[in-house]
């Protein structure tokens, strides 16, 4: 709860004795923001309760001496009582209050342990100082503790997470007055190295092993017999990097992402990656604004537009159908915005059209250029892309839309008449009730299925559910002969570091492996209509929407009179 005065701070205490006495939550701490003006009766409350206060970190700094003018000394030396909360046993952490004051760390730290203004130099509650190394442990294990991640936060220790910084200078020894100053070298978030400099320079660095082949890049086999054996690993800074990108953001999607110049022959990473069609679309999101929300992020993580669809849609400029069907055909190609939507007929269409026709097709007339006939249609089986994420547009595109490989229009309106047909044995002769879902469609099924004899109990499998997206998609949704999605993102995440309570995930098909658990298949619907869940992150808004609590106890040592510890 957020008070500020003595005053305010007596009635938040009182609630929450209140609350304790009324309903006891053994292990619940609770947390009073800024926490800003206390005297000995409140740090005694605050201990017996066991509270967190979360005072200013940098105002001392920030305001110097004019928090005297405003309050007076006196006050001011009850005022973000750092020392005073550490000498009663009372956990604080540290807090900038940004935008109101400056969010940098290391003001925070200087404003603790000198409680001086930094422009003035004048003293604001000097008895509240503590030590360097106080302050550091107040915004590290006090901020930890104040979020309820100790276990997992606030120090660099095995398996804690790996987020830390690399300082010029160090500000347990270093002059105290030019703590704020200190460089900040690099900054790292789960071992990946994110940083940042005081001019504006931006970049990133992965983490991760890349082996050493001295005479081989691990392309293909070579004999185990000792000549092609590791030796050693990259070292960190011979590793692919990225600094002040011109877009200002980075993005993955499995595409290539070495930057230019990187000597890839020599310190070989990979020659293998995925296409950069998705890459390409959330770019062009990601370069068109800069308000993004987290709704936006969820929206761009499941976005269904096909830019392979985009470059195709233009080949029908011109044309007319030689048919009711295929007029019709070319007529809801040409008003689709190439957005393949669970609820499309023009998705359904084109995807037919695409990859079961067009793109044989225009395979078909390139192999007749390079080989005999009657091996045509061995050779179209063997070149033909499956669909999946490994799949590259990028040559049927190639083919389509250059001036010598590309399809005469006879042949285009041929092939979408062709799909046409083949889609209204689908689903009909009206196009009216064709929809991509209808055909496009998502089933899982439980990893025990495969090894379960006999008939496939009810939970064996959850669906189907329509689904929109294709292999080209940012929602990748590839298929197989059947129209079933493949693969594709089970799990989804969007966090909001800003306000971490905001942040939203997906996780399908439910919260509970056990097919017996009424949450075995809870989130299935809402993952294939592309939704989220709240990820709640604070203690308080996870308690307040627990649902069940499981609590796993050891079981009892076996004794001698009951070896089986009942």
């Amino acid at each position: 709860m957020h008070a500020n005065g003595d005053a305010a701070i007596r009635l938040v205490l009182d609630a929450f004795e209140q609350a304790a006495r009324d309903l006891p939550r053994p292990g619940l701490r609770h947390r009073i923001e800024h926490c800003s003006l206390v005297d000995d009766g409140i740090l005694a409350r605050m201990k017996a309760l066991d509270a967190i206060a979360v005072p200013f970190a940098g105002y001392a700094a920030y305001h110097g001496g004019a928090l005297n003018d405003w309050y007076g000394a006196e006050r001011v030396g009850r005022m973000f009582a750092h020392r005073s909360f550490l000498d009663a046993g009372v956990t604080v952490a540290g807090s900038s209050d940004y935008p109101c004051g400056p969010y940098q760390p290391l003001i925070g730290l200087q404003s603790m342990v000198t409680r001086e203004g930094t422009d003035d130099g004048a003293a604001a509650g000097p008895g509240q100082r503590v030590s360097a190394e106080e302050a550091l442990r107040i915004f590290t294990l006090g901020s930890a503790e104040a979020e309820g991640t100790q276990a997992y936060k606030g120090r660099l220790a095995a398996g804690q997470l790996a987020d830390f910084v690399a300082l010029g200078e160090n500000p347990l020894t270093a002059d105290p007055h030019g703590i704020a100053s200190i460089p900040v070298r690099a900054t790292y978030v789960g071992g990946d190295q994110v940083y940042a400099a005081p001019d504006g320079t931006v970049g990133w660095r992965p983490a991760g092993r890349v082996p050493v082949r001295p005479n081989w890049d691990g392309t293909l086999p070579v004999p185990g017999d000792g000549r092609y054996e590791w030796d050693g690993f990259l070292d960190a800074d011979a590793l692919p990097a990225e600094r002040d990108p011109d877009q200002g953001w980075f993005a993955t999607a499995n595409q290539m992402n070495l930057p230019p110049g990187y000597p890839n022959d020599r310190d070989t990473v990979t020659y293998d990656w995925y296409a950069p069609t998705r890459h390409h679309r959330i770019a062009e999101e990601l370069d068109a604004r800069a308000d993004w929300t987290v709704e936006d992020c969820v929206r761009l993580q499941t976005d269904t537009v096909s830019l392979p669809a985009r470059r195709i849609l233009p080949l029908l400029a011109g044309l007319t159908g030689d048919g009711p069907l295929t007029e019709r055909a070319v007529g809801l190609l040409r008003a689709w915005d190439a957005d393949i939507t669970a609820d499309s007929a023009a998705a359904a269409l084109f995807e037919i059209w695409y990859r079961r026709h067009l793109r044989p097709a225009v395979f078909g007339k390139a192999l007749r250029e390079v080989g005999p006939e009657a091996e045509h249609a061995a050779a179209l089986a063997r070149i033909l892309p499956p669909d999946d994420p490994a799949s590259d547009p990028r040559v049927d595109l190639d083919l389509l839309t250059g001036p010598e490989t590309g399809l005469d229009p006879g042949t285009l309106l041929a092939t979408l008449s062709a799909a046409a047909g083949e889609l209204s044995a689908l689903l009909g002769p009206d196009p009216a009730a064709w929809t991509w879902g209808a055909l496009h469609h998502a089933r899982v099924y439980h990893p025990v299925t495969a090894l379960h004899d006999g008939p496939q109990p009810p939970w064996a499998s959850v669906g189907p559910a329509p689904r929109g997206g294709s292999a080209d998609t940012v929602g990748v949704a590839p298929y197989g002969p059947d129209f079933r999605q493949t693969t594709g993102a089970t799990f989804r995440l969007v966090v909001d570091v800003g306000s971490w309570d905001d942040s939203v995930a997906m996780n399908s098909p439910g919260q509970s492996g056990n097919p017996d658990s009424e949450h075995y298949s809870d989130l299935f619907a809402a993952w294939a209509a592309d939704g989220s869940f709240p990820l709640l992150y604070s203690r308080e808004q996870v308690e307040k929407h627990t649902a069940r609590t499981i609590t796993l106890r050891p079981p009892a040592p076996a004794t001698a009179q009951d070896p089986n510890g009942r």
